[in-house]
């Protein structure tokens, strides 16, 4: 979508940062602390713990989110009348931070939530693990 309002390359380069960030630190960390409290007598405790050096993080990658979509969602409260801005926020927002686009380019992050989540909520994952 070519437009006046948003530099398409530039929105590409701080989307492939956000999901960098995602992959590469957050996933991983994520994973391994996973696994990691996998071996303590309780891991959900371990997991819950471990929330606490987490949610810093999530905030962190909330920051990482295109700085054009930010200005743009702006832009779009601030005139709402404009159907320009509403089309490239909508565009923008589909190609980089939909469902799509997010299962597709974060697949280790979603692996890391995964692994987190389950040892964190599920007392049937953590014994299954353990028994094998």
């Amino acid at each position: 979508m070519k437009s006046e309002l948003f530099d398409e390359d530039s929105v590409k380069k701080e989307a492939k940062r956000q999901n960098d960030y995602l992959n590469t630190f957050l996933g991983i960390l994520m994973f391994t602390l996973g696994f990691s409290c996998l071996g303590l007598e309780k891991p959900w405790k371990g997991s819950v713990v471990c929330l606490a050096l987490l949610l810093p993080l999530f905030y962190k990658a909330i920051q990482y989110v295109p700085e054009t979509v930010l200005t743009l969602r702006t832009l779009s409260k601030d005139h709402p009348e404009d159907l320009e801005i509403k089309e490239s926020l909508k565009y923008l927002e589909k190609k980089y931070l939909g469902f799509k686009s997010v299962l597709t380019s974060n697949l280790v992050y979603l692996v890391g939530v995964v692994m987190f989540g389950l040892v964190l909520l599920s007392p049937d994952f953590v014994q299954w693990i353990k028994s094998k």
